[in-house]
């Protein structure tokens, strides 16, 4: 709303005298504009001492006009120095500030010097994601949910069918693509759900969350079928992204067959779906909408998050699992926080994963590993048209 009241009012429109004679703050008071959460530029440069407020009476005389906007500074227009160490650079607060905005933080720099405001990695990394020290700080001015989607950015500064080397949580090296033996599909299969949860978080509709969607249960069985079919294989991130995804357009192309009948497909697509199911599922996605609207981008975000969060955020700062462990004290280790950030430590699950299997606790994975597989279909017969649903007298 605030921007498209703003782009709206140009020399020629009416309310232009109104937006001349009232400030940005006036204005946005009147109309209940929300606040603005821009990073805290002013923060850090102060912090570091590469900013300061300068007070207008010990500027020269020459440099009294702020080179932006060439406004003479005086009260409302308050001059700071430049963060390029140039004592003679000087500029207004709120050019410098809409300056690094408009810029970045990577590309920020003093006009006639040509010198980078935040040249140390430290200063960026905490206003484009957060870390401070490693550790990645809440802002109060945004909501749990907010804060929880902006604590994500490591996970989502790279996609896992397309990074190599990848940075891990605490800026301490980099972390190669290697390949995964999938030795525990259940721990996969934890973390993934955990991950959907906390993407679920956000405060809507209730049956608008993807996770309360009748295809999303659909989703949730064919990858746990698929993960539990890849037991102990090995692979790369890349590989098992692919193939999950994949088996999860099959399972749902499967879905949509059964509802609509071999129509659906047509008989040449059905035969080629029969013989390669993994290979024609992703040429046939591209053509049918088997997915509604903002599912497939929902369950691509977990999958890159789940497989980033497994390679990037295992923490083993904790004590080590001991016999006299039970399975609750397990469950309640095997996720800990750094600051807003979620972290696993490996060594509970592999200690919690073998209790539970032993004493047949994970049966609802069992559940969800029982959805038939669409190569086992084998004629468009088998594609038994559903019943209408008919209201009874």
């Amino acid at each position: 709303m605030r921007a498209t009241y703003y782009r709206r009012y140009s020399w020629h429109d009416e309310g232009y005298a109104e937006a001349l004679a009232e400030t940005k703050q006036d204005l946005e008071l009147k109309y209940k504009f929300p606040p603005t959460r821009h990073p805290e530029y002013e923060t850090v440069l102060l912090a570091r001492g590469e900013m300061a407020i300068v007070d207008n009476h010990n500027i020269p005389e020459a440099y009294h006009r702020c080179p932006v906007c060439l406004e003479d500074f005086d009260e409302t227009h308050a001059a700071v120095s430049v963060p390029c160490g140039n004592p003679r650079h000087f500029a207004c607060r709120e050019c410098l500030l809409d300056q690094i905005h408009y810029q970045g933080t990577d590309q920020a720099r003093c006009g006639p010097c040509n010198v980078f405001f935040f040249p140390n990695k430290s200063g960026r990394d905490y206003l484009k994601y957060g870390l401070l020290e490693g550790a990645y700080i809440n802002d109060s001015r945004f909501a749990e949910w907010e804060n929880m989607q902006r604590s994500c950015s490591d996970l989502d500064r790279y996609l896992t069918t397309s990074s190599t080397v990848v940075t891990d949580a605490f800026g301490t090296g980099k972390i190669c693509d290697r390949s995964i033996t999938i030795n525990y599909p259940d721990m996969i299969a934890q973390i993934w759900l955990r991950m959907v949860d906390l993407d679920s978080t956000i405060p809507a509709i209730p049956r608008r969350r993807a996770i309360n969607t009748p295809d999303f249960r659909y989703v949730a069985r064919m990858f746990m079928s698929g993960i539990f079919t890849l037991t102990g294989r090995t692979m790369t991130n890349k590989q098992l992204f692919e193939y999950l995804k994949a088996h999860i357009n099959q399972g749902l192309i499967w879905r949509c067959g059964r509802v609509a009948g071999p129509q659906f497909l047509g008989e040449e697509r059905y035969e080629q779906l029969t013989h390669a199911p993994v290979t024609i599922a992703w040429k046939v996605k591209n053509d049918l909408q088997i997915y509604r609207d903002g599912l497939e981008e929902f369950v691509d975000r977990s999958l890159h998050r789940t497989l980033n969060f497994i390679r990037l955020r295992y923490c083993c700062c904790g004590p080590a699992p001991n016999l006299t462990w039970s399975s609750a004290d397990l469950q309640h280790a095997s996720f800990h926080w750094h600051g807003g950030r979620l972290f696993w430590d490996p060594r509970h699950f592999k200690r919690l994963l073998p209790i539970r299997r032993e004493h047949g606790v994970n049966n609802f994975y069992k559940v969800y590993n029982t959805v038939p597989s669409p190569g086992a279909i084998h004629k468009p017969s088998d594609w038994k048209k559903k019943t209408p649903w008919r209201r009874s007298h």
